[in-house]
């Protein structure tokens, strides 16, 4: 883990004042590693573990937490009985009303788009494919095995939430870009979702994503270096003969 040495000097600084320090920065910055930073700094500092409570949103286990009242009940619940100071850290905060309400997901999918929410970089994430446009086969695939692992995990609304917006996002992305090619959900769209629900770590979601595709990155980059910063997406067209498609079950 890289050690956030700058950030974490100006933060040490503050931990002990009244203040609730906010710290913000685009995807995948490293914002969640300095959180843990914090904490180890915290633990350094002989603060009992019991009296630190890191909480990421993103995970199913405070799905149960909808509201201020929610939040206020789990924190009484877990310091009632503790002395000395107590240390929050939250992970992962948005801010939507009401989740299973299309106009309320799309005002913020669009503010999503204006740079006006989240890390402002103007994006939904995992929508959109350098090829394909109206479909992506692997979501498509992908979908029903996330859904029937929603199903067994009780997270049907957080699955249908994903539904909303892979709905709702093309409709959104064409009015605000003016792209009207068709955008559609990546393969990588419900790639968070599956991870939070099988419990992996947030520090190990990048290493997964990243580890499949370190061979194809390399495969550009020497490309790219060979024909002078080009990258060649070649497409494919098959020659053979059509064949019917024989099932499984019905093959030899």
């Amino acid at each position: 883990m890289i050690k956030r040495k700058f950030y974490l000097e100006k933060i040490v600084k503050l931990i002990d004042t009244e203040d609730i320090k906010v710290i913000t920065g685009v995807r995948r910055c490293g914002k969640t590693v300095l959180l843990k930073q914090i904490i180890d700094e915290l633990e350094n500092r002989g603060i009992a573990s019991e009296n630190i409570i890191y909480m990421s949103f993103e995970s199913s286990k405070y799905k149960n937490i909808r509201n201020d009242n929610d939040l206020d009940e789990f924190i009484f619940s877990k310091t009632n009985n503790l002395n000395g100071k107590i240390y929050l850290l939250f992970d992962e905060i948005q801010k939507v009303k009401n989740w299973e309400d299309e106009d309320e997901v799309e005002s913020y999918l669009i503010a999503l788009l204006n740079q006006q929410a989240f890390d402002r970089a103007g994006l939904i994430y995992g929508m959109g494919h350098a090829v394909y446009s109206i479909s992506d086969p692997r979501a498509r695939t992908f979908r029903k095995f996330v859904q029937k692992l929603a199903d067994e995990k009780g997270l049907q609304k957080e699955f249908a939430l994903y539904n909303l917006v892979e709905k709702l996002a093309p409709k959104v992305i064409a009015n605000e870009r003016h792209i009207y090619k068709g955008v559609s959900a990546n393969i990588d769209f419900y790639s968070g979702l599956v991870y939070s629900m099988l419990g992996i770590p947030h520090e190990l979601y990048t290493p997964i994503f990243a580890i499949g595709r370190i061979a194809g990155w390399s495969a550009h980059r020497l490309e790219e270096l060979v024909n002078a910063g080009k990258i060649i997406r070649p497409a494919y067209k098959a020659v053979a003969k059509h064949k019917p498609y024989t099932p499984l079950s019905e093959r030899d």
